[in-house]
C-alpha cells in the first residue's frame, strides 16, 4: 500500500510540474504574439527556444496559407504565402496551442536549433 501512495504522489508532482511548464510557455508566448519589432520577436523566440530546450518540451509549427491551408512549416515552399503560424508545445499529457503571424518568418525557425 505505501509503494501504491508513493508511486501516486510522484505522479501527481511530474503531472503539476508539467501543468506549471505549460503556463510557463504561454507566459513566454505571449511576449513573442504581441512583439512589435523583429527584434523582439527574435528576443521572445530566443527566450522561448531557451525554455523549451532546457525542459525538453516538444514543438510542432503548422504554418497556414492564404487559401486557408494548414501544413507543417518543414513542408512549405514558399513562406512568402504564410498568413500565420501555430506552434504546438507539449509534455506528456500537457500541451498549449498558439497561434500568431510573425513579423519575420525565419524567426520562427529558431525553435528548431539544437543544443
Amino acid at each position: 500500500m505505501k509503494k501504491i501512495f508513493v508511486l501516486l504522489v510522484i505522479l501527481l508532482l511530474i503531472s503539476c510540474n508539467e501543468e506549471y511548464e505549460m503556463n510557463k510557455i504561454e507566459s513566454l508566448t505571449s511576449t513573442v504574439t504581441t512583439s512589435l519589432t523583429v527584434i523582439d520577436e527574435e528576443q521572445a523566440l530566443e527566450q522561448v527556444w531557451e525554455y523549451i530546450s532546457n525542459n525538453r518540451i516538444y514543438v510542432e509549427i503548422l504554418s497556414t496559407d492564404q487559401s486557408g491551408n494548414v501544413v507543417d512549416i518543414n513542408e512549405v515552399d514558399d513562406l512568402g504565402s504564410i498568413v500565420k503560424v501555430s506552434a504546438i508545445f507539449s509534455k506528456g499529457k500537457n500541451s498549449k496551442k498558439v497561434e500568431w503571424k510573425p513579423i519575420k518568418i525565419d524567426n520562427v525557425f529558431i525553435l528548431f536549433r539544437e543544443k
